[in-house]
């Protein structure tokens, strides 16, 4: 919820094991690793290098740096090439993301971030999404750590959950929103100050009430555990045999309100009445969240003419089609709309050297075929009530029915204590 890009895996890695198709295993965390790289894997290193002095181009380096400004997982995370100088170094950080596509992680130590022991926490309540996007700058600038966007669906869900509803507030009428923000503090001084600095900004905001900072955990939890279940919530309504389909963008803050706008414009335009958008506004990261019947050919053709259109808005707007969950097969076809031919040309090239006989994990992330995301759905069959209802978040995989089924879940004995089900697993 607050790591952004300071403090994601990019960012905290401090050494990596990983193995190539070739069977060379590289150790990073070994001191004489750039050498046995070297020795082992010449023409790879030769061609991570041409490739870095590409990419620093002035040109493309500009490029790079405005696609990684944001939170982006879209593609590979060619800025290892502006960041990093050695192959093994630049290498390592390319396998983040990359989904299996590259090699295989055997190992990864990264390097912890200290949790403020001090936070405040306010739910700040809009009239309407416009309002709460338009919002983020001056928040975003008074140092806020946290700013959760919850549009009026998701607040709507949220009122009708039996045990923390009563933290959402009611409705004004119309299509509200709403802003869970934070600010994390080193001491108690610190806090105050940064609560100050909130109390300023919201001064200034077209809110349906005044709300107040808090740093009570029986006022933050049940806020927190309504924005934890968010998306367990919402794809649980859906009507049985359809398929809930979660995207994730990021444009830039000042872009944001306009892009929910137009958001709200293509889910109405493709009848698509129940899409929801919440996310990690202060990055300018949202999800939102379309519900489809893939089990009839014009449900994949409405969700084709939807797809195209957002990418459309998105690029538009110089954002990223994904910025935390990976470019998979589903985006895989726009990766070179966004970045241009160039640099998708470097990323091709990052594959091809790693590898060459194209053994691993075909189609996601690269892939020649522009309608790869229209192939191969999965369809959620009508079962029964209780099975159609899952949507196979893993949130409350100690607790299911099948736990004891599959090798997946956690057994019942080994289950973290406190653990509810449904309750997610907040990052």
């Amino acid at each position: 919820m607050s790591c952004g890009t300071v403090a994601n895996t990019y960012k905290t890695l401090e050494s990596m094991v990983f193995v190539l198709t070739s069977g060379t295993v590289v150790d990073t965390g070994d001191p004489d690793c750039e050498d046995k790289l070297a020795a082992a894997e010449p023409e790879l290193v030769e061609n991570l290098m041409a490739l870095r002095d590409l990419c620093r181009r002035e040109d493309l380096a500009a490029e790079i740096r405005h696609q990684f400004s944001m939170k982006n997982t879209m593609g590979y995370g060619i800025n290892s090439f502006l960041d990093f100088d050695t192959p093994a170094q630049i290498l390592q950080h390319l396998m983040i993301g990359s989904e299996g596509t590259l090699g295989f992680i055997a190992s990864a130590v990264l390097r912890t971030m200290p949790i403020m022991p001090q936070i405040s926490t306010a739910l700040l309540h809009f009239p309407t999404l416009d309002a709460a996007a338009k919002a983020l700058p001056a928040l975003v600038e008074s140092g806020v750590t946290v700013t959760e966007l919850l549009d009026s669906a998701s607040l709507e869900l949220g009122r009708q959950d039996p045990v923390d509803g009563h933290v959402i507030p009611p409705s004004p009428g119309g299509s509200d929103a709403a802003l869970l923000v934070e600010y994390h503090c080193p001491d108690a001084t610190s806090r105050h100050e940064a609560e100050e600095r909130g109390d300023a900004v919201i001064a200034g905001l077209d809110l349906v009430s005044t709300p107040e900072f808090t740093d009570d955990p029986a006022v933050r939890g049940p806020i927190w555990s309504i924005r934890n279940g968010l998306y367990a919530k919402i794809a649980g309504t859906r009507p049985s045999g359809q398929t809930a389909l979660l995207e994730d963008i990021a444009v830039p803050v000042s872009s944001l309100a306009g892009v929910c706008e137009n958001l709200q414009d293509l889910f109405g335009e493709h009848g698509y009445p129940k899409s929801v958008i919440y996310g990690h506004a202060k990055d300018g990261n949202i999800h939102f969240l379309v519900l489809e019947d893939f089990r009839e050919k014009k449900g994949l053709d409405r969700y084709e003419g939807f797809t195209e259109e957002m990418v459309e808005l998105v690029l538009n707007a110089h954002g990223t089609l994904k910025a935390e969950h990976g470019t998979g097969r589903i985006m895989a076809p726009f990766v070179e709309r966004q970045y241009g031919p160039e640099l998708y040309g470097v990323m091709t090239q990052v594959k091809k050297s790693l590898d060459p006989d194209a053994i691993l994990n075909e189609g996601t992330i690269i892939t020649s075929d522009d309608k790869l995301h229209l192939k191969d759905i999965k369809l959620t069959p009508t079962v029964q009530e209780e099975v159609d209802r899952c949507v196979e978040c893993g949130y409350c995989e100690p607790v299911c029915p099948s736990r004891d089924l599959t090798l997946t879940p956690a057994p019942a004995d080994r289950r973290p204590a406190g653990h509810r089900p449904g309750e997610g697993r907040r990052q």
